[in-house]
């Protein structure tokens, strides 16, 4: 298996093993945010918060090569960016920058004392969230100069690793990635075929909750492949948000309340349904109508 900067430069007519090059491995959920969902959804603000560092870590540097933290001491590539220049982040142009995300992300930039321009490189998106390499017994030295082995190119169209029935939240990119993708993302498909349940849906924008179950020969992934088809998934609610706004559906989040066997019965699932809709206040305060 090559090396990063090896099989980087195989990708382009840049020879990364001759530039001054710096792996820069962030860690998820660094400060209570998750970088993952950030650097999908938000990838101007991503790029800030790399931008903005405490001490001069990217002196004496030509190109980063980024990845974010997965597993353990894994982490996953997510771009190349050329370093043209170090400011300082006081002045009031680089805090300028900021506005648009304070307060909400203003624990980001805490104790910043140097804004580096940097510029993406083109041609390496095939790439991205598809590269793999071990960091290594040093995971809290965040910036390296270490070459690493690329230990994994995940299939095009993976999307993340199937954390446990109750253990994740997928954003509507992320289901929509998975569900057009099976074969890639095979992990999910067959577990979530596996079983019936009861799910919930947050509109990320006003907290709004939908409580929904999931039953029949396909089980979740069944039921949630209906919302990547319709964007609503026949729910009248929904329907009417998105009348109101088309793009509603991207701020959906989806996560699962509890697993249930799919010897079940329809009626004995939409029981437990019934049970969350009232634990939850989904019908007087959500998006359930009954």
């Amino acid at each position: 298996m090559f090396t990063v900067k090896t099989f980087l430069s195989n990708q382009s007519n840049i020879d990364f093993n001759k530039e001054r090059v710096k792996l820069v491995r962030h860690k998820n959920n660094a400060g209570g945010h998750d970088f993952n969902s950030l650097f999908l959804n938000n990838h101007k603000l991503f790029n800030l918060y790399q931008s903005f560092q405490a001490r001069p870590i990217f002196d004496n540097c030509d190109h980063l090569i980024s990845f974010i933290g997965t597993r353990n001491t894994y982490a996953k590539f997510i771009g190349v960016y050329k370093v043209l220049e170090k400011c300082d982040a006081k002045e009031i142009k680089y805090k300028n920058k900021l506005k648009a995300y304070l307060p909400e992300f203003g624990n980001m930039f805490e104790g910043c004392n140097y804004y580096y321009e940097l510029e993406e490189i083109s041609g390496f998106g095939e790439f991205k969230d598809r590269i793999i390499i071990e960091w290594g017994a040093g995971a809290l030295a965040y910036v390296q100069r270490t070459d690493k082995e690329i230990s994994e190119i995940l299939p095009e169209g993976y999307v993340k690793e199937f954390s446990g029935f109750l253990d994740f939240t997928l954003d509507f990119e992320e289901l929509e990635n998975i569900i057009n993708n099976p074969e890639s993302n095979r992990e999910w498909r067959t577990l979530l075929s596996s079983v019936a349940g009861i799910y919930l849906i947050l509109d990320n924008r006003t907290g709004n909750q939908y409580v929904g179950s999931a039953y029949g020969e396909n089980g979740i992934w069944g039921r949630w492949k209906q919302y990547v088809q319709t964007k609503h998934g026949g729910n009248q609610k929904l329907i009417d948000l998105l009348k109101k706004d088309a793009g509603c559906f991207k701020k959906f989040q989806f996560t699962i309340l509890q697993i249930l066997p799919k010897t079940l019965t329809a009626r004995e699932v939409i029981e437990f349904e019934k049970k969350f809709k009232i634990k939850l206040g989904s019908r007087a305060f959500g998006l359930n109508s009954n």
